[in-house]
């Protein structure tokens, strides 16, 4: 069925949808809902006394009234005074947390409008499942609690989204819309729509109400009531994505009814994307990741997972992390792991070591011998504290660098830190000679602007190489050297000012790009001397000078070759 299919079908579930939860749904939810109690107060005899009522005990009393104060984060909100047992003033302000002066309980601090009778202090999520029309169909509630004057709580119910299953795919519902000072509002009637911001793709533990589902025995045969059953026992659960990957692979259902829902959330977990606006048929996983820990095209669990039966105990034993980097060894290199050496990689990985890129690399694997590697890992990152991350992966892209591939001898050095340190020196130096080179070619055509001034005694000249750029940074104190590669390339041009009596002494720095003079600076940065000034005017007069006589140049070879054409 294709998505024009499934959406001509919603159109028909889309009037189906519930406005609002079953009441044994509805029951369930407020079972299930956080215990949560309420200070609400209101104004009174000219905005000088507050009245408040506490949803816990009951309790009722008057305090005085509190002004507001500040601005931005550090604002305080108006609220009232009350005295507590011992007689010492307590303040309460508007959305916080504070103590019932009265039962001592937590109460969130809540001020009723001029015009309201009632304030909400709580709010959560939950979400249904139902089977419309014979498709499962997820719906997600807000539950608003409130409380009046009265001490009573009451609550209140909103659909927010929906997902139906239809087809080997889903269609998506909303009941909200967007308002104009980027805030939203519920709507009387569910909508298909395309873009909006998703918020029922994660839902936590006793969050999952399927009391209007069990019946069904297409619900039954997802399996979806074992994964809320179990999942719960775990942690979090995600039942849309597990429902979207059913739709198109039913066998997931395999690992439920054998009880590897966890394993299910986990590698759900492994693939979500980022939580945003206008996602649409993309949702937040990414399935092409999912089939990295799975294959969903078998049916059996072992081979889902991609294990031998006599293997399936890894399952317990592992993370899913380490199952997936397990079986790719097995299957791309022919090896089983040891449970030492499973153990030693996982503490890698945890280091944010990037194992598969030399252990699976098709061009690096044949110089990696994987129980070796990772044991040799494992003891320097064990004996060398300063080594974090993928430093040997560091390790591994200077060598190619700086020899143009690998070098066997070099694989597995006895210190790691010593050779590791002795390849950045020669990394660093052939960055440095392909940036001279860069910077000799660049120059070539800077070189027609050195100048020499006998009246200010300065000279001008472009920076020759890496060094000299580091060199200039660390005599004048400024950041020039984080110019190299942008003078290398041409991106900017820097020049040296220095006096002519003293050529290799450094004294100005001056940048010049599209054409003008971008900055020049001294000794920790500091403005241009008179003498400088009146040079660099006289230089920008020579550069004018020089580009006069470029154009005259350029002008005479174009008129030579009209002539010639003619």
């Amino acid at each position: 069925m294709n998505q024009k299919d499934r959406l001509t079908i919603a159109e028909d579930l889309v009037r189906l949808l519930p406005t609002q939860p079953s009441d044994a749904a509805a029951w369930e939810i407020k079972e299930r809902l956080e215990d949560k109690n309420a200070l609400v107060y209101k104004m009174l005899k000219q905005n000088s006394t507050v009245e408040y009522r506490c949803t816990a005990c009951g309790a009722r009393g008057e305090g005085k009234f509190i002004s507001g104060t500040g601005r931005g984060y550090y604002a305080k909100k108006w609220g009232f005074i009350e005295h507590d047992d011992i007689g010492h003033p307590v303040e309460y302000r508007g959305d916080n947390v504070g103590i019932c002066p009265r039962c001592g309980e937590n109460v969130s601090i809540r001020k009723i409008g001029k015009n309201d009778s009632a304030a909400f202090f709580y709010g959560d999520n939950f979400l249904t499942v139902h089977v419309i029309k014979g498709y499962i169909t997820i719906i997600c509630w807000r539950i608003n609690k409130i409380a009046d004057m009265a001490g009573c709580e009451h609550y209140t119910f909103h659909g927010c989204e929906a997902v139906a299953f239809i087809g080997g795919g889903s269609v998506r519902f909303v009941k909200w819309t967007a308002t104009f000072n980027g805030g939203s509002r519920f709507i009387e009637q569910w909508e298909v729509r395309k873009k909006y911001t998703d918020i029922i793709n994660e839902c936590g533990r006793r969050k999952v109400i399927d009391v209007d589902a069990v019946e069904y025995e297409t619900y039954k045969r997802s399996a979806l009531d074992l994964y809320i059953v179990e999942g719960e026992q775990y942690g979090d659960i995600l039942p849309v994505q597990y429902m979207r990957i059913y739709s198109k692979y039913p066998c997931i259902e395999n690992l439920t009814r054998q009880g590897y829902s966890d394993k299910i959330t986990e590698i759900i977990g492994k693939t979500v994307r980022g939580y945003g606006y206008y996602y649409e048929e993309k949702y937040r996983y990414c399935l092409d990741e999912i089939k990295k820990y799975i294959d969903l095209k078998k049916a059996k669990p072992h081979e889902i997972f991609r294990l031998e039966k006599d293997e399936m105990h890894l399952i317990r034993e592992v993370d899913i992390e380490d199952l997936a980097l397990w079986t790719e060894i097995r299957e791309k290199r022919g090896i089983k792991m040891d449970a030492k050496t499973l153990e030693i990689a996982r503490g890698l990985r945890d280091e944010g070591v990037q194992l598969e890129d030399f252990l699976l690399d098709n061009n690096m694997s044949k110089f990696f011998p994987v129980a070796h590697t990772i044991n040799y890992l494992g003891k320097q990152y064990e004996d060398h504290s300063v080594i974090r991350g993928n430093y040997y992966g560091d390790y591994l892209r200077m060598m190619k660098a700086v020899y143009g591939d690998l070098r066997l001898e070099l694989l597995f050095p006895k210190n790691l830190v010593e050779m590791h340190d002795r390849m950045t020196e020669l990394y660093n130096q052939k960055q440095d000679e392909i940036l001279c080179r860069e910077i000799a070619a660049a120059n070539k055509k800077r070189m027609v602007m050195a100048w020499t001034d006998e009246e200010t005694g300065l000279m001008i000249r472009p920076a020759a190489s890496q060094s000299e750029l580091v060199q200039e940074g660390k005599n004048l104190h400024h950041c020039v050297a984080s110019y190299t590669k942008a003078h290398a390339s041409g991106e900017t041009n820097i020049f040296f000012i220095r006096r002519i009596s003293a050529p290799d002494v450094s004294y100005f720095t001056l940048e010049w790009k599209e054409e003008h003079v971008v900055q020049n600076r001294g000794n920790h940065n500091c403005q241009r001397t008179p003498e400088v000034v009146i040079f660099e005017k006289k230089w920008l007069e020579y550069l004018k000078t020089l580009n006069k006589k470029e154009k005259s140049k350029n002008g005479r070879k174009q008129n030579a070759a009209g002539r010639v054409g003619a």
